[in-house]
C-alpha cells in the first residue's frame, strides 16, 4: 500500500511529526510504502517530497491553491492508495477533493479554531462527514468530534500509544481503501 502523509503546519518537533516519522520508518517493515508531503521547511527525513512553504497568512484562496497545486503534484506522481491527513480542516478537505481514500488526524486544537473561525467551517464539516477514519489524538478529543459532528458511523476513533505495533494503523487504512471499493467483506463492526 503507498501512503501518502500530508499537512499544513510543520512537522519538526511536533507530535504530527513523530507520529509521521514512525509510519515512514515503519511502512517497508509492514511491506507498504509512505512518504510526506511536509507543510514547511525541508523535513529532511526519509520519504519526504520536498518542503512546501504554505504559510499560514493570506487570503484562503490562496493557501488553499498553494497546498492544492503541491499536493495534486505528488498524488499524480506517487499514486498513493490512501492520504492521512493532518488536519481535519483544510489538508483533510484537499484529500478529499482529490478522490483518493483518506484518513484524518485530529487534535485537540481543531475545534476551537472551527468554531472561531467561520472560514474553516465548511472544510471541516464536508471533510467530517467524507473521511474513512478519524483518529483522534485523546479521548477527550473524540468527545469533541462525535458532539460536533455525530458519531459518524463510529469512525472516530482514539490513537493508541505510537510506540506499539502500527498493526492497528495498516489494519485502518486496508478497511478504509476496502470500504471505499465497496468490498463487502469490510464490515463497520470490523472497525
Amino acid at each position: 500500500m503507498r501512503i501518502l502523509l500530508f499537512g499544513d503546519r510543520p512537522y519538526e518537533g511536533t507530535p504530527w511529526g513523530r507520529f509521521a516519522r514512525t509510519v515512514v520508518d515503519r511502512a517497508p517493515l509492514a511491506g507498504h510504502e509512505a512518504r510526506v508531503l511536509p507543510a514547511q521547511g525541508d523535513w529532511s527525513q526519509p520519504g519526504n517530497l520536498g518542503g512546501l512553504a504554505a504559510g499560514a497568512g493570506g487570503p484562503i484562496d490562496a493557501y488553499r491553491s498553494r497546498l492544492r497545486s503541491a499536493l495534486d503534484a505528488v498524488v499524480e506522481s506517487f499514486n498513493p492508495d490512501l492520504i492521512h491527513a493532518q488536519h481535519l480542516w483544510i489538508p483533510a478537505h484537499l484529500a478529499l477533493e482529490t478522490g483518493v481514500p483518506y484518513v484524518v488526524s485530529t487534535w485537540a486544537e481543531e475545534l476551537p479554531a472551527y468554531r472561531a473561525d467561520p472560514r474553516f467551517r465548511i472544510f471541516t464539516e464536508q471533510a467530517a462527514e467524507n473521511a474513512g477514519s478519524m483518529v483522534a489524538d485523546s479521548e477527550a478529543t473524540r468527545r469533541e468530534i462525535v458532539a460536533a459532528f455525530g458519531e459518524l458511523e463510529g469512525r472516530v476513533i482514539v490513537v493508541p500509544d505510537i510506540d506499539d505495533s502500527l498493526e492497528w494503523l495498516w489494519q485502518l487504512y486496508d478497511r478504509v481503501i476496502a470500504q471505499r471499493r465497496g468490498d463487502s467483506a469490510c464490515r463497520e463492526a470490523d472497525l
